[in-house]
């Protein structure tokens, strides 16, 4: 695990078993603030496959910001200002690289 804050954003690097990612999005969902207070959201991504996770949904589309239209939409829709819908890093190696850490 890696963390970092920038401003008020706290970022985690965590590996999530895939077998386990199901059950984790489950209990973040559990925990995160209603989205009609305060829209925020986590990402996942595993080589292609980027997975957006908000209180009340859940996106499954790739890391080619192409795909990202209904993703992007939601976000707008519930007051995310389009610059925080980059879902950065969505790579190993631009984790590695935004957290300072060495790639394993």
């Amino acid at each position: 695990m890696a963390h970092k804050m920038i401003g008020s954003w706290d970022f985690l690097f965590v590996r999530v078993r895939e077998q386990q990612l199901h059950e984790t999005i489950v209990e973040l969902q559990a925990n995160m603030i209603d989205v009609n207070l305060d829209c925020w959201y986590n990402h996942f991504f595993k080589n292609d496959t980027l997975v957006v996770v908000y209180q009340d949904h859940v996106f499954q589309t790739t890391v080619d910001s192409q795909t990202w239209d209904d993703v992007v939409q939601y976000g707008l829709d519930h007051g995310i200002p389009i610059e925080q819908l980059d879902f950065n890093p969505r790579t190993l190696r631009e984790c590695c690289d935004f957290f300072q850490i060495e790639m394993t």
